[in-house]
């Protein structure tokens, strides 16, 4: 995705590829299964539960405007800063986010 905003209300319409995100990427819930790299961010919309999984290096942050965002590792949540109105929960690994 070169700009602009993709919304996938679930992470499972996403697939399993990899995704060069290079505007803005919002998920409601599910498992995103994807690899997320790129100068894009991530939005955690909707009240659900959204589950990332594997190393992304995206660098445009993540917003996490309702619900539980879910990273099984440090290194889920790419390199940018980290906006929470909602829940984080980061399975292990050293945070180097910004909050």
């Amino acid at each position: 995705m070169d700009d602009g905003v993709l919304i996938a209300d679930n992470a499972d319409s996403l697939g399993t590829g990899a995704v060069a995100n290079n505007g803005v990427l919002q998920v409601g819930e599910g498992e995103l299964k994807n690899t997320l790299s790129g100068t894009g961010s991530l939005v955690k919309t909707g009240t659900g539960e959204l589950t990332l999984n594997g190393d992304n290096d995206y660098s445009g942050g993540t917003t996490i405007d309702d619900g539980v965002l879910i990273a099984d590792h440090a290194d889920s949540l790419g390199t940018g800063a980290i906006d929470n109105s909602g829940v984080l929960q980061v399975g292990e690994g050293e945070l180097k986010n910004t909050l």
